[in-house]
């Protein structure tokens, strides 16, 4: 995938992944289980994960090169970098934290 492939199918998902949210009623969309993240707190953890890519991806590759320097091997395929990122979270290699971590009030809407 090139850049603005990657940009449209991060806006497709996320578009998706809003409207369906919007369709749960709020005691569903805030209910949270075994301590886990309610459905409410994994939009706010995705929204927060999505800004600083969304501005990476608007840099201009030499801005990039610059401040990141570019990498020296071949990136991975979509699907390499999905399977390489389920793994991690699976295996709890890969954990939120900082201001990467959702809200942990309990009002969300799907509107937020």
């Amino acid at each position: 995938m090139n850049k603005n492939e990657i940009i449209q199918h991060l806006n497709s998902a996320h578009q998706l992944f809003r409207e369906e949210a919007k369709n749960l009623s709020p005691s569903l969309l805030n209910l949270s289980t075994h301590g886990k993240w309610s459905i409410a707190q994994h939009i706010d953890h995705i929204n927060k994960s999505i800004a600083p890519l969304c501005n990476y991806l608007r840099l201009p590759k030499d801005k990039i090169a610059l401040k990141w320097g570019l990498s020296n091997r071949t990136s991975l395929s979509f699907k390499d970098l999905q399977e390489k990122f389920q793994h991690a979270v699976s295996s709890g290699l890969a954990k939120a934290s900082g201001s990467y971590l959702p809200a942990e009030r309990s009002d969300f809407s799907a509107e937020d």
